[in-house]
This record gives C-alpha cells, structure tokens and sequence, in this order.
C-alpha cells in the first residue's frame, strides 16, 4: 500500500485526465490535487485552484525538512523514465529522433543509470558546468539540458517525483552570431555555379524563404502559375534516415508568392508531369535529401566560388528576408510568407533588418516638423495640408 500512495506523489488535474478527457469531477470544486506521504506511510493531501500553487506548497514542504517517503519504491531509473516519455504520442519523428541522438551522446552516461530521487539540482548546476568548459557549444548544451528537464518534468506528471530538480537551472546564454545575408548578385553567382539542375533550388529559397523539407515537399500540384504562388501544405524532413512526411512547421498552411522571372523555370520543371509528381525530386525519384544535397552540391559550388561567405540553406531563408525588407516589405507580409504564426518572432529574429526604419521615421519627423512651422499662407488654394507633407512614411511595421 505505501508503494501505491507513494506513487501518487505530485500534482493532478482532478478536471482533466491523462487522456485529455473531462473526468466526473470537472467543475467541481478547485482543479488541482497536490498529495505527499511521509515516511509513516501517511497520506497528506490539499486542493488548489492553480497548478502553480500546489507546485509551490510541495515546494515548502520538501523545504521544511519533512520527512518525506520515496516516491517511488525499487530503483525507477532516469532511463526508465525516458524510455516511456521518448515513446509519447504526441512527439514528432524528426524530434524524438533528435532527443535519442542527444539522450545517446551526453544525457545516458551521466544520469541513465541513477534512480529518480537523486537527481540533486547542485550536480545538475555542476554538469552544465563541465559541458561549458569542455567546450561544448551553447545550443548542445540548451538541447542537452532540455532532454534532461523534460524526462524529469515527466517524472513529475508521472507522480514519481515531487519536483523537478531542473527547475531553476539555466544553460548559458547564447552570444549574438551575425547572419550572412547574399545580395541579388551573389545568389545568381551561387545558383550558376551550382548548374543548370540545381539553380532553380537556390534561387527558390533565396526569393520566397522556405524551408528545406517545404521545398523538398513540393509538388507540381502546389504550384498556382497564374497568381504566381506556392501552396505549402506538407514538408518532408529525414529521421535517423527515414522521411518524415507532415504538416508545415507549427501546422502553418500558407500561400508563398514567388517573383516573375523564377515563372519560366518553375514551369519548364513542370512539363511531363502530374500533380502529385514531387517538383524536385531525386536521381531515384524520391524528395531531395539535403543531407546528400548540402554536401554533394551546395558545399562544392560555395567553395568554388572566391570569398564567397561561408553560407549554408538555411542562410537562404535568411536572404530572402534581408532581399524582402530591403525591397520595402513590412513585417506583416514578411511573417505570412516565412511561415511565423506571430509576427512578434519575424521582428525579434530578424530585428538588424529594419533598422533602415528608425532613421527613416527620423528623417520623416525632420521634414514634417519643418513644413508645420513654416509662416501660414494666406491663399487658401495653397494652404499647407500636414497630412500630406511629401514624404510619408510607410513603416515596415
């Protein structure tokens, strides 16, 4: 019987199940339950309206210095508790695949082998630590620290932790890293040198900003040559070598307009085939590996060009934003064709990018400042009209 009740250790939802179902209980009273039992095998429970709130009272009483059972009895390791949250539904492939890899190489030696209660928060601190000075680059460190506080945050829904000893701890913060931006020019040198098969792939990227696997998801049926645009509606991405068919990043379906001189090209790519034909696919006819294409295509045509920046494809997605604001894009616009459901992240990612705004509004509010102080005109037809002071400005934002 202690072993059940320590089990039940945690908060939970009393409205809502595991399944995501409303139980007999739902609007009934305050939500959550938080419970502990003490080493007496005594159960201690209270009901709150917030989760965080019962999060905090086991808090203070992990604090006090109660004596508090095992939650769980035997030896429930952190790699039994990852091997069931690794296998949960609701993790895409390409990610689960991601988290097994970075599990594999810096999370299963450490921690793998040690029971649940004595994950401490000091030896995590003490980790990230190690990892920083080993040299270990800031997002492996994020990605790292993340698997870790995941698998213990399930721990704690599982009821077999009170509290997540991750909680608190924190991976360095990254330092800003500039961005490469192509101009018009070096985008066409790239797309000729990569040859007449891949170029239409540079040029692509480079004018609409998609993604890799949305490109490579392409279909000839996507393709609306009269309006000039690309129906997004799947991408395809690879998973420990295998292709993962799925929706568009944040299941953002979009309409992607290209320019007028890429309409020939894309429409010569469509001769001879059928909607459902990929719009570029492979040598063996499947979608375009950029594991194979990077490497084979990208990497040889950007080396053969002289000091030419060290680019990659996702920098292409980048340009395509830089070409646009440059090209007097706003935020809004820019956000529906990269696919950012909240244009809020269009701003924070590509903030340098419209910089040229702020000197702009002051030179705009120069002219405006000028035109009202100047003497009034008597003449009525030539009365000053503030609202139409040359000029304008027409924010980005």
């Amino acid at each position: 019987m202690k072993q059940q009740r320590g089990q039940r250790q945690g908060v939970e939802n009393l409205w809502v199940s595991r399944s995501n179902q409303r139980t007999k209980l739902y609007g009934k009273g305050m939500q959550y339950r938080a419970r502990y039992v003490d080493t007496s095998g005594k159960e201690h429970t209270r009901r709150f309206r917030y989760k965080a709130e019962a999060n905090e009272w086991l808090k203070q009483i992990t604090r006090s210095g109660v004596d508090i059972a095992p939650p769980v009895a035997g030896e429930w390791t952190v790699a039994q508790q990852f091997s069931l949250w690794i296998h949960k539904a609701d993790i895409a492939e390409t990610t689960r695949a991601t988290r097994q890899h970075t599990w594999r190489a810096h999370v299963a030696d450490k921690w793998g082998d040690l029971q649940l209660t004595k994950v401490l928060p000091p030896d995590i601190k003490a980790w990230v630590a190690d990892l920083v000075d080993a040299g270990t680059g800031v997002p492996t460190v994020e990605n790292t620290l993340g698997v870790l506080r995941m698998v213990l945050k399930d721990a704690v829904d599982d009821g077999r932790l009170i509290r997540n000893p991750c909680d608190g701890i924190n991976a360095p913060k990254r330092q800003h890293k500039s961005r490469a931006y192509l101009t018009h020019r070096q985008v066409e040198q790239l797309a000729t040198a990569t040859g007449e098969d891949h170029g239409l792939v540079i040029r692509l990227l480079a004018y609409t900003g998609l993604r890799w696997g949305e490109l490579a998801a392409l279909s000839v049926g996507s393709v609306d040559t009269l309006r000039r645009r690309l129906q997004i509606t799947r991408a395809v991405a690879e998973a420990d070598g295998r292709l993962d068919w799925k929706s568009p990043k944040d299941h953002e379906r979009r309409s992607v307009p290209f320019p007028a001189f890429l309409a020939a090209e894309i429409g010569e790519r469509m001769l001879g085939k059928g909607p459902e034909d990929l719009l570029f696919p492979a040598s063996n006819g499947g979608p375009l590996r950029v594991s194979h294409w990077r490497p084979r295509v990208f990497n040889v045509a950007r080396d053969s060009l002289v000091d030419f920046p060290k680019v990659t494809p996702n920098d292409l997605r980048h340009t395509a934003a830089s070409l646009a604001v440059s090209a007097g894009g706003n935020v809004l616009a820019l956000a529906r064709m990269l696919g950012h459901e909240d244009p809020s992240l269009t701003l924070r990612t590509y903030a340098d990018l419209f910089d040229s705004d702020l000197d702009a509004l002051a030179d705009i509010l120069d002219q405006h400042r000028t035109a009202a102080l100047q003497p009034s005109i008597t003449n009525s037809d030539s009365e000053t009209n503030e609202e139409n002071v040359p000029g304008t400005l027409q924010l980005s934002a």
